[in-house]
């Protein structure tokens, strides 16, 4: 990274850099969680589509159930924690969007991410802080963020129930994190993030799961049917 500019105090500029490296790593880190959380995501969305293909009843129900449950848990605990807001404390030791877009904005870094000019940078280093929030305020994220509060980090005894998170909530919510993601790295100027690579392959072994648990299930029912067939 380039950054011998005559003129400016050298200790800025190590201070700077060490800056901008502390803000890298956080980028990298989020990708590696949010990598993992796409193992997750995968599962339980395939889980629900044979749960629509097929009739899955008995023991066969149950276990599945569990299964998508524990995807589903999983998935909604790694999401809202690559969405964690700032550390009040200013610890700083927090690697989600929240953390990382508040870093961006604390300095001008137009003199490290070379790659494009200084107002280009402002404004996507802006469009992040503005996507983050929004997603923050959508009912989408309230809804997992009550349900990761109220039975995943805690176990709260409250009145009412938490909301359940359909489908399409759960899948948007993965959606803007990734995008977020992408963009975190385009500011950075690294090249494409990890989770992408592994996106075809989470899919695949989903697909794996699923389809040899349906061809189990179809064969056990035809061993019932034989056997349930008068001699």
């Amino acid at each position: 990274m380039d950054y011998n500019h005559s003129g400016e105090n050298p200790t800025k500029q190590i201070a700077t850099i060490e800056y901008t490296n502390v803000i890298i790593h956080k980028i990298l880190a989020l990708d590696d969680a949010f990598t993992q959380v796409g193992a997750f995501f995968y599962l339980q969305r395939e889980i629900s589509e044979l749960a629509n293909e097929v009739d899955i009843n008995g023991a066969h129900a149950e276990i599945m159930q569990t299964v998508r449950a524990s995807a589903l848990r999983s998935a909604i605990a790694g999401i809202m924690a690559c969405l964690d807001v700032q550390d009040q404390k200013n610890r700083r030791n927090r690697a989600g969007v929240g953390e990382i877009s508040s870093l961006l904005q604390a300095k001008d870094f137009s003199r490290v991410f070379i790659h494009m000019d200084s107002a280009e940078l402002s404004r996507q280093i802006g469009n992040i802080g503005t996507a983050f929030e929004e997603l923050r305020h959508c009912e989408s994220y309230k809804t997992a963020r009550d349900l990761r509060d109220s039975a995943l980090a805690h176990i709260l005894i409250k009145d009412d129930s938490p909301k359940k998170l359909e489908y399409s909530e759960m899948t948007n919510l993965y959606d803007n994190t990734a995008l977020l993601i992408d963009e975190l790295y385009c500011i950075a100027g690294l090249s494409t993030p990890r989770f992408r690579s592994y996106e075809d392959n989470h899919m695949i072994n989903a697909l794996k799961f699923t389809s040899t648990y349906k061809i189990g299930i179809e064969t056990q029912s035809k061993l019932h049917c034989t056997n349930d067939t008068p001699t």
